[in-house]
């Protein structure tokens, strides 16, 4: 099988898949954070108001990507290069506030059952694959085809919450084996990429930036399900979780 580097394809007919990948991934994340709602504004203690800006910011986010993939389609590409600056800033503010929501939930529920520090590595390594894939994305500009697929596993790597959530909310797993663990976290990051993998094997269109992106998204979900089991990273965790907690003042220590 060829590995593209750059398209040899028309890149009007490249168009229509990402509407695809974009309805499967909000339909995830749409059903996974709409079941979830009840829990997330009834939960004892409740969400700090970073964990909140973060929602809000996370949203406009899904809107700037919607917009981004609908501009394309509709062949309004001079705006969507002129949307796409005001989105990489955008990004970089989801990653403060990406650490800002984890750091603090898992803070205000110190001392309760409810305090999972080791898990704070799946949302460390969301924002890891997200920042690469977003730099690698623009970097790529120029290069359509690789750009679109690029800033798609952007998107692909924030699968995992909303996915996740429906699939711990219908059948309420409680994995225990990192195999176990990385089947109901990344079931549905690992579904979008092997499904656009055999969209573009079928059309022979499989580019080299994105068997890379993939690929190493996968690797560091494998690493943080062996990782969440490992007991120095649950130490290790724990006091980081602590620091933060003590020097943002979040419940008594």
């Amino acid at each position: 099988m060829k590995l593209h580097t750059t398209a040899t394809w028309s890149a009007r007919d490249d168009r229509r898949a990402p509407l695809f990948w974009l309805a499967l991934f909000l339909i995830g994340t749409f059903l996974g954070f709409g079941l979830d709602l009840k829990h997330y504004f009834h939960q004892h203690p409740a969400a700090p108001m970073g964990t909140h800006a973060h929602a809000v910011i996370y949203t406009i986010w899904l809107v700037i990507l919607t917009a981004q993939v609908l501009l394309v389609e509709s062949d309004k590409v001079a705006w969507h290069k002129r949307l796409g600056w005001f989105a990489a800033g955008w990004a970089a503010l989801m990653l403060v506030f990406g650490f800002i929501a984890i750091m603090g939930t898992e803070s205000t529920q110190l001392h309760t059952a409810n305090f999972d520090a080791p898990f704070i590595a799946v949302s460390y390594v969301n924002l890891i694959n997200f920042a690469w894939m977003i730099g690698w994305g623009l970097k790529q500009r120029r290069n359509p085809a690789a750009h679109r697929r690029l800033m798609m596993l952007s998107a692909v790597a924030f699968a995992d919450p909303g996915f996740s959530r429906l699939s711990y909310i219908v059948f309420n797993p409680n994995p225990q084996t990192p195999v176990q663990f990385y089947f109901w976290m990344y079931y549905g990051n690992l579904l979008m990429l092997l499904l656009m993998f055999l969209w573009d094997a079928r059309k022979g269109r499989v580019m080299k930036q994105f068997v890379i992106g993939a690929v190493g998204m996968e690797a560091f979900h494998i690493v943080v399900a062996f990782l969440y089991f490992w007991g120095p990273w649950k130490a290790l965790s724990t006091q980081w979780v602590e620091a933060y907690a003590r020097f943002f003042h979040f419940g008594q220590l």
